[in-house]
């Protein structure tokens, strides 16, 4: 069933321990229509085989291909030893764990480049927007805890729709008061470009393993055994959208007994 438009209300919908998310584009073949039958786990030892069994219950597939791809996600930046003086952050701090959780809405609304990345000279481009993220995760963290500082003290949240109470306000309150605002404003501001570099940042990250097109109702692909790490296979539209993500884990033998977490599958 194709997707509603985005006028209508959107439900949040829990399947498999996912939550259901919503592009702009509508999806020839909806998250709903493609059954992963494997894998189905979260964590898969590093001794097994693992493989991709696929079935698709919408036709359409056979005019509109899916992409599949496989993304190893690397705990270290791939090319951290080869940035230069200009970065301003340790190089410790550059881990996949920083990217932190994107937003759902810009999870599925942004572009997925498949082919092997291509890099600026010496990084530069790249040691850019690594500093800004960093920079931004401060300014951000900054911000908040000046604006909840000031509201504790002066409650302006109680007075901030209110144009009568704010007249009311002393000439050094309604200072204080101007300068709460412009830290909000600028807080909007900062998680705005934030949520843009840090799409950009967590795909430094990223390996591609294989990526394969989708055009029948069912499909198989033997991926082999894999190193441990974190992984995700993604279904992705024909402008390249993400319409559903799975991610699992491979650990070694031992770690298979420890409690397994809820499945994580993302779909839209």
């Amino acid at each position: 069933m194709l997707r509603k438009s985005v006028g209508l209300l959107l439900a949040m919908i829990i399947i498999l321990g996912g939550q259901m998310g919503f592009a702009v584009s509508n999806h020839p073949v909806d998250a709903s229509q493609i059954i992963l039958a494997e894998p189905t786990s979260e964590k898969i030892t590093n001794d097994k085989q693992i493989f991709v069994t696929v079935n698709i219950t919408n036709v359409m597939v056979t005019d509109h291909p899916i992409t599949m791809s496989l993304v190893r996600i690397e705990n270290k930046l791939p090319f951290a030893d080869a940035l230069g003086d200009n970065l301003k952050v340790s190089v410790m701090k550059l881990s996949s764990f920083a990217t932190g959780e994107i937003d759902r809405n810009t999870l599925f609304n942004i572009t997925y480049n498949t082919a092997t990345p291509e890099y600026s000279d010496n990084y530069e481009k790249e040691t850019q927007v690594i500093n800004r993220f960093f920079e931004l995760k401060d300014l951000i963290a900054a911000n908040s805890n000046e604006i909840t500082s000031i509201n504790k003290k002066y409650r302006f949240d109680l007075i901030a729709n209110n144009s009568e109470e704010v007249e009311k306000l002393s000439s050094e309150l309604n200072d204080i008061y101007k300068h709460w605002v412009k830290l909000k404003t600028n807080l909007v501001d900062y998680k705005k470009e934030y949520a843009q570099l840090q799409v950009q940042y967590g795909r430094y990250f990223e390996t591609q393993i294989m990526v394969d097109k989708i055009n029948n109702l069912s499909y198989y692909k033997i991926i082999g055994k894999l190193p441990n790490g974190t992984y995700k296979i993604r279904f992705l539209d024909d402008v390249s959208q993400l319409i559903k993500e799975f991610t699992f884990n491979v650990v070694d033998k031992e770690e298979s007994i420890k409690l397994i977490d809820p499945i994580t599958t993302k779909v839209n």
